[in-house]
């Protein structure tokens, strides 16, 4: 059996990884027959996916296998060859194995990010941070609380939770120091000659340096459970900017975006440092049809907090991670 502190991932009858449950409800899955012999399933330790049957320490869930298939009788002499009793039982085994393949397949690497968000949970914060971000001065605040929300629903593909220990405290003067100054310079821009190129400035530095300090101020902030976990981000201020300008030409190409921020994700993951690597594996094509139906879906309103989780569940599990230390 299961000890009862690990957590277990299953896929469901559709694909879909379910996950983290505990012992106690993985037997009553078992019970309900939502996890069955050949269900796909996959815990801290084991290097796979693998059906629940074939995992010795889920053998007590289920019943006794069921025994040998009666005997066959003896064929004709004239019988097909296919039709015989070897041949039909290896082409079922073969078919199996395919069967397995494929829907291990289906579930992709197991290495990526697991996300657990839940609807309305997401969607309010996120209608809060927006709602705060209006009004400039509650944003640090807020923008800490939703990664400290988001992270913390976040775990490893081992199981294990990530923790957020930002605070708005650290990272107030980013958002309220150059909205302030823009301010003060637009004033004064009506007494002293050329003082708007220095809002200009402030303008610039709020939307391009101000994200990449942010993501340095997260990679710093963000660990496990067990505190093993200490990360920095390495990439260059210039090489920010560049993909901001890139990511903004772009658009003249109406589609072009998707693969940019599918480059941009990739090399901001890469230029994470520390204790663990990370890489996003996510295209510009999936990015391009999740972006369109996300929009398409939130003409609706209804189905917006569904969409929304769907749309950034997606983005969080394209991280790949590896321990840097293996």
């Amino acid at each position: 059996m299961v000890d009862a502190s690990t957590q277990c991932y299953y896929l469901d009858a559709a694909r879909n990884q379910q996950g983290p449950v505990s012992a106690a409800d993985l037997a009553r899955l078992v019970r309900s027959g939502a996890i069955t012999r050949d269900t796909l399933i996959w815990f801290a330790g084991m290097p796979d996916w693998r059906p629940a049957g074939q995992v010795n320490e889920l053998a007590s869930l289920f019943g006794p296998p069921a025994g040998p298939p009666p005997m066959r009788p003896p064929m004709a002499p004239g019988a097909p060859a296919a039709m015989r009793g070897p041949a039909m039982g290896i082409a079922q085994n073969t078919m199996g194995q395919r069967a397995m393949a494929a829907q291990a397949a289906a579930a992709g690497p197991t290495d990526g990010l697991i996300p657990d968000y839940p609807v309305w949970g997401l969607f309010w914060r996120v209608l809060v941070f927006g709602f705060c971000a209006a009004f400039i001065i509650p944003a640090p605040w807020c923008i800490a609380a939703l990664y400290r929300y988001v992270i913390g629903r976040t775990s490893l593909p081992d199981g294990r939770r990530f923790v957020f220990a930002g605070s708005g405290n650290e990272i107030w003067y980013l958002f309220i120091g150059p909205i302030l100054a823009m301010i003060v310079l637009s004033i004064l821009s009506a007494f002293i000659p050329f003082i708007g190129i220095l809002s200009l400035l402030a303008e610039l530095f709020l939307v391009f340096v101000v994200p990449w300090l942010i993501i340095r101020w997260i990679c710093e902030k963000v660990g496990t459970e067990d505190g093993a976990m200490k990360l920095a981000f390495q990439g260059s201020v210039w090489g920010f900017v560049g993909w901001y300008l890139l990511l903004f030409l772009s658009y003249i190409t109406i589609i072009g975006w998707a693969w940019v921020i599918a480059a941009m994700q990739r090399w901001i993951c890469r230029n994470v440092s520390g204790t663990h690597h990370f890489d996003f594996a996510g295209s510009g094509l999936e990015i391009l049809w999740r972006t369109l139906v996300f929009v398409l879906c939130s003409y609706l309103i209804i189905p917006i907090p569904w969409m929304m989780r769907w749309y950034y569940s997606w983005f969080v599990s394209q991280i790949r991670v590896a321990d840097a230390r293996a």
